[in-house]
């Protein structure tokens, strides 16, 4: 048989798990930058402006070197596997792909167009090249 006190302190542990889990959950999206305004300004530059006030600029070079996925950047270790010297300095931005509420896929005069940047990533890549 279940005893009723424990019944109700476990349902009250559960309960204020349960609560923090909303709280950190709630924090979590207070914390994730969202854009507002995602365009390409010319074929070398392409701008975000946050919901904050915010905004960030990204050169076409700057964002393919510091492309995420798997092909520039070793899974395991994080160690980079993009080779600067083989990226054009004249390197153009193809396009861009928004992916999911996630962030966005840019395409690039080379052909790459694997990596994913999230929003925290480009927001946090902004703040590197502005100083912030």
């Amino acid at each position: 048989m279940i005893d009723p006190v424990r019944m109700r302190t476990l349902s009250g542990i559960l309960r204020q798990v349960a609560s923090r889990q909303s709280f950190f959950a709630g924090v979590v999206r207070m914390q994730q930058p969202l854009p507002k305004k995602a365009q390409l300004v010319t074929p070398f530059l392409f701008r975000i402006d946050w919901k904050d006030g915010a905004v960030s600029e990204y050169k076409a070079r700057d964002l393919r070197l510091a492309c995420p996925c798997a092909s520039c950047i070793e899974e395991g270790t994080g160690r980079p596997l993009l080779d600067p010297s083989t990226v054009k300095e004249d390197i153009l931005f193809m396009g861009s792909e928004l992916v999911g509420r996630y962030g966005l896929a840019f395409i690039w005069s080379d052909g790459h167009k694997t990596g994913i940047f999230d929003w925290p990533r480009l927001r946090q890549l902004g703040e590197l090249r502005s100083g912030a």
